[in-house]
């Protein structure tokens, strides 16, 4: 995305947080956000990272038969897969095995998810309080709940200059570091929740620059320091140049063509949202007459917020609490004093690789899930990748269920037949992958 300074809305003030869904500024069009990032993708199957990056160096790399970069977009070369095909491939993948696994394949927030509120033997709680003198539970969609909550990105520092060196005097910069400066009253407690953004994306997920090779928070000098591969900053505007004759390549022997500045931005839980509303139906008024969907009260419900503790993560047990915060949470007495009829929850959800527990990485998708993600992905893609290990692509996308060296005749075994993902061998291998894993199944409101 080109660096051009023109924000959309409010300005950015460090130590501010941002709401979800901040317009982004820029004319490059966004791709979908991915647990997978598209880097890491590239280092699972071995592809080339420069070329991946849509650009070349000249005289680097020319011994590779890989000759084609990737495009951003699939309408600038229709018959070359692209970043968007492979976004979409990577989040269909992920949805596969999510519903398959019963839980999200990283952590990530669910907003507004809406159930019935649990009633007893058909009839209200009193006071929405079960036999055991506790709030009822909610078994919600996903499984390994980490805790009630929204997604909440808070800037550090807006617009900070990257620094772009050649670290192995090959004529290259091929690192890239950020001295973001923490504003005063802020503390960083954890490396890992340290995010770098286009510049003027205003925190939107879908435009966040990973993996980082490294974070390093000196508190008292009141500064982050963060490095990663100088490639994943080439200048997104100029690779959503129209094609002339073609997609041309970005030339990054010059660091113009990358951006200059980033956003840096703590991305967190916050437990102090609003975890969840309670809602309840209206009583018939005859005051009201006809309702006409216009200032009447039967046509809305009565809603109470409050916080969202977790009973059971790991079984998505969770129980929905009218509460109010004020450096704690308080709770409150219904606003009706029978039980709500529905509720809507937000939390954060999914698997949490060992790497990312062990302070090791600032990924949290675990390494298997990760393989098998790639794996699926590349089976579902439907044009044509770069020549580097393209035979390898081909293998992946090949349906198992027919041999063509014997007349392309049916031939399923019985791993094939029961694969749920496909009988492609990327699908197959997929599926190999996490058959013994565990699975979260929503079986009841409790």
């Amino acid at each position: 995305m080109a660096d051009t300074g023109s924000g959309i809305g409010t300005p950015i003030v460090p130590g501010s947080p941002v709401l979800p869904g901040t317009p982004t500024a820029g004319v490059t069009t966004a791709l979908p956000r991915t647990s997978l990032s598209l880097y890491r993708y590239a280092q699972i199957m071995g592809i080339n990272p420069v070329h991946f990056s849509g650009a070349e160096v000249t005289g680097l790399f020319s011994e590779q038969p890989c000759s084609k970069v990737w495009p951003r977009h699939t309408w600038q070369s229709f018959e070359q897969a692209s970043w968007e095909d492979l976004s979409w491939a990577i989040k269909d993948a992920e949805q596969t095995i999510s519903h398959w696994l019963g839980y999200n394949v990283a952590p990530w927030w669910t907003m507004e998810e809406e159930w019935p509120y649990p009633k007893y033997r058909g009839r209200h709680f009193t006071n929405a309080i079960n036999m055991n003198g506790q709030r009822p539970s909610i078994c919600v969609q996903q499984g390994k709940i980490i805790a009630g909550g929204q997604r909440a990105a808070t800037v550090v520092h807006a617009g900070v200059t990257v620094a772009y060196s050649d670290e192995d005097s090959d004529t290259l910069e091929e690192l890239a570091t950020i001295v973001a400066t923490i504003p005063g009253g802020m503390t960083i407690s954890d490396w890992r929740d340290v995010r770098v953004y286009y510049p003027s994306t205003g925190a939107d997920p879908r435009w966040e620059i990973r993996p980082l090779d490294e974070v390093t928070v000196d508190a008292g000098a009141g500064t982050v320091t963060i490095l990663a591969k100088a490639y994943q900053f080439v200048d997104q505007d100029l690779r959503s140049a129209m094609p002339n004759g073609g997609f041309t390549p970005i030339n990054i022997t010059t660091t113009n063509n990358y951006i200059s500045t980033v956003d840096v931005y703590l991305e967190q839980n916050d437990a102090t949202a609003q975890g969840s509303q309670l809602l309840w139906e209206q009583r018939p008024l005859t005051s009201c007459g006809v309702c006409s969907g216009v200032g009447c009260d039967e046509c809305s419900f009565v809603t109470q917020d409050g916080c969202l503790p977790v009973r059971n993560g790991g079984a998505g047990l969770v129980v929905p609490t009218p509460a109010t915060y004020s450096g704690g949470w308080a709770s409150n007495a219904l606003t009706i004093p029978r039980s709500p009829d529905k509720v809507k929850l937000w939390y954060y959800s999914g698997n949490i690789g060992e790497e990312y527990r062990m302070s090791l990485s600032s990924d949290p998708l675990d390494h298997w899930l990760a393989n098998a993600i790639a794996l699926l992905a590349t089976s579902r893609l439907d044009r044509e990748v770069c020549s580097c290990n393209n035979d390898n692509f081909k293998r992946l996308q090949r349906d198992m269920a027919f041999s063509s060296a014997q007349g392309n005749f049916l031939a399923i075994s019985d791993e094939i037949k029961n694969a749920p993902f496909g009988s492609r061998t990327g699908e197959v291998l997929a599926y190999r992958a996490v058959k013994y894993t565990p699975k979260y199944i929503t079986v009841a409101v409790l």
